[in-house]
């Protein structure tokens, strides 16, 4: 049975007034302007395109990539690891960056050879027809780009202790394909932890402070990566719309929550299964919401969830008049992300006697990947939404529809993802069980 389309009552055009309608048309592409110093520019293998879907202008005054393996690559390894993560526990919230995550794991994947940097590959998707990991870095800067109206920063940086080095052909094409800055620090001392920490506040503007209390002796290098956002809604919630409401959780634990409420034309769709809806920052970026029916559980939504199913949903939005009704939440998750890369297939460099960290120059060896953890934090409210995350490697010695409306009330679990509309690139992905 699908939704019934509810038609827009004089009550709610008196409390809702549109401000502006958007018209449907066609995205016509044309020369990029040139960005602010230091901005990060355009792949010279990316091509402009014209989207023509159903007349319906998806990403209005943003110049579209068309869809590659580049961006293929970055959709189906947030899914993979999206999957993984959920079956842990559907009944929690989920949120963290795929893109801070291969980040992370991309400069180890510089440093890996033979069948270790070929397990890396496999598991962040960057092996295969047509994928090479220096295209897929360069989609994730171009999604990272700088912009006037938003801020979407990345940072990468590897910590070496006193004993240990990065080759210089490594050094080379981190600086180049990564932006990685490098450090040394010795490991042993309380200074190396607080040098890391202070990097970290600094990089996600104090959204996570500290990541680490102290290390062992043996640490021979720290790998991370720190992704912020932030963004404004292009047409805010207004907060005299914002109202009490209550949050049905997956465990059937009813909460009351802030409910932000907005009528308005957006990009929209629903099946069978679920509604979605496209909520656009300034800038270039959106929030997906994806909300399953009543009658479909967290974990059959989630099992069913993948990037080509994504990938299509993508392709059946249109401009439709409605009311969405989004709970204000705050969400803080972290994670030890080594068993499920190891579930994708990444094992070698979490083995003492199989790790090939060649790259890493050691007084002694073996060296190996001690442990990959990840931190994600979000808030959305009525004037847009802040997020940032943090992913950590240690590496020790020895990421026509006019005619209708819809009413979509956010008051259960439900899927959102934060997306880059110009490459399609995922910056932040997560499942909200229960907005706190």
């Amino acid at each position: 049975m699908r939704w019934p389309f509810w038609r827009k009552s004089d009550a709610v055009a008196n409390e809702f007034p549109s401000e502006r309608t958007p018209v449907p048309g066609r995205v016509v592409t044309g020369p990029q302007q040139a960005g602010p110093a230091g901005s990060v520019q355009p792949h010279p293998s990316f091509q402009r395109v014209t989207f023509m879907d159903r007349s319906v202008s998806l990403f209005p005054d943003v110049t579209v990539l068309p869809p590659s393996a580049s961006s293929a690559a970055i959709e189906d390894f947030a899914f993979k690891l999206f999957k993984i993560l959920s079956r842990s526990d559907a009944l929690k919230n989920l949120f963290f960056s795929p893109a801070s995550i291969m980040w992370c794991l991309g400069m180890i994947h510089e440093l890996a050879t033979g069948e270790t940097q070929k397990e890396i590959a496999e598991a962040i998707a960057i092996a295969g027809e047509g994928r090479n990991s220096k295209d897929v870095f360069a989609l994730l800067k171009e999604a990272f780009r700088s912009r006037n109206e938003l801020e979407l920063l990345f940072a990468n940086s590897l910590w070496c202790g006193i004993r240990s080095s990065i080759r210089p052909e490594c050094t080379e094409r981190l600086r180049e394909d990564f932006q990685t800055e490098f450090y040394r620090v010795d490991f042993a001392k309380s200074e190396a932890a607080d040098r890391i920490n202070s990097w970290v506040n600094e990089k996600t503007h104090g959204r996570i402070s500290r990541i680490v209390d102290q290390f062992f002796s043996p640490t021979a290098l720290v790998a991370l990566n720190a992704v912020y956002f932030k963004g404004s809604w292009r047409e805010p919630f207004k907060a005299k719309f914002t109202r009490e409401g209550n949050f049905t959780t997956g465990a059937g634990n009813r909460k009351p929550v802030k409910m932000m409420r907005r009528h308005d034309t957006f990009l929209y769709y629903e099946e069978e299964r679920f509604q979605a809806v496209s909520l656009p920052y300034r800038g270039g970026m959106a929030m997906y919401v994806i909300l399953p029916r009543p009658k479909i559980s967290p974990q059959e939504f989630q099992e069913a969830l993948n990037a080509e199913t994504w990938r299509t949903w993508l392709g059946q939005f249109e401009s439709v008049k409605g009311t969405i009704e989004l709970p204000k939440f705050d969400v803080d998750y972290s994670s030890d992300l080594t068993p499920a890369l190891g579930a994708l297939g990444m094992r070698r460099a979490f083995d003492l006697g199989a790790a090939e960290l060649d790259g890493i120059q050691v007084e002694r060896s073996p060296v190996w990947v001690d442990q990959i953890q990840h931190w994600a934090v979000t808030r959305v409210n009525e004037e847009g939404t802040e997020a940032a995350a943090v992913t950590r490697m240690g590496a020790v010695l020895g990421l026509d529809s006019h005619a209708r409306t819809f009413q979509m009330v956010v008051e259960r679990p439900f899927f959102l993802a934060i997306v880059d509309q110009r490459t399609r690139a995922i910056a932040f992905i997560g499942w909200i069980d229960d907005p706190k």
